[in-house]
C-alpha cells in the first residue's frame, strides 16, 4: 500500500485542517481464479439506483464488465443486484474458482447465513444463495473501505 498523503486544507470556516488521502489497492486473485468486483449505489436526489460488476483474472486483466440503471431502490438492494447479476454472468461464463468482492459486510452476512431475518429472506438473497451452491469454490470478501450507504455522484 502506498503512503498516506497528508496535506493542509482550508475549509469553509477558514480554519486549516489536515486531510488524509488513503490509497486502497486491488489484490490479484491466485492463479486460475477470477475476481468479481460488484456493487451498487443510490442517488436520493434523483431517486435512481445503479448496479454493476467486473471480472479480472489472476494477472489483473479486465475480462468483462457491466453497469445498469435499475430504477428506484436503496443502496443495499442495488448492491444485491450487482452481486446477483455478476454471479449469474460468472455461471454463464463457466467461472467456478471465483472470489466475490463487495464493500458490504452486511450483504455478505446476509447471503452466507450469518444474519438472521425477521420474517422471510429477501428473494434476491435467496437467488444469490442458490448461485453460491453452483460454484465449486467461492469466497466472499469486503473491500478495504468503511461500510456506509453508497451514493452515486
Amino acid at each position: 500500500m502506498k503512503e498516506i498523503e497528508i496535506f493542509e486544507h482550508t475549509g469553509l470556516t477558514g480554519r486549516r485542517r489536515k486531510k488524509e488521502t488513503i490509497y486502497i489497492g486491488w489484490k490479484h486473485p491466485h492463479r486460475k481464479w477470477i475476481k468479481l468486483n460488484c456493487g451498487g449505489a443510490y442517488k436520493g436526489s434523483m431517486n435512481i439506483a445503479e448496479c454493476g460488476y467486473l471480472f479480472r483474472d489472476s494477472d489483473g486483466q479486465w475480462l468483462q464488465g457491466y453497469i445498469q440503471n435499475i430504477g428506484a431502490c436503496d443502496a443495499l438492494h442495488a448492491k444485491m443486484w450487482g452481486m446477483y447479476t455478476g454471479m449469474q454472468m460468472a455461471r454463464r461464463q463457466g467461472y467456478t474458482n471465483l472470489i466475490v468482492e463487495i464493500d458490504s459486510k452486511f450483504l455478505i452476512d446476509m447471503v452466507t447465513g450469518n444474519c438472521k431475518f425477521n420474517g422471510n429472506t429477501p428473494i434476491l438473497v435467496r437467488r444469490i444463495q442458490d448461485l453460491l451452491k453452483l460454484h465449486s469454490m467461492l469466497f466472499l470478501s469486503t473491500l478495504g473501505v468503511k461500510e456506509r450507504g453508497a451514493l452515486i455522484g
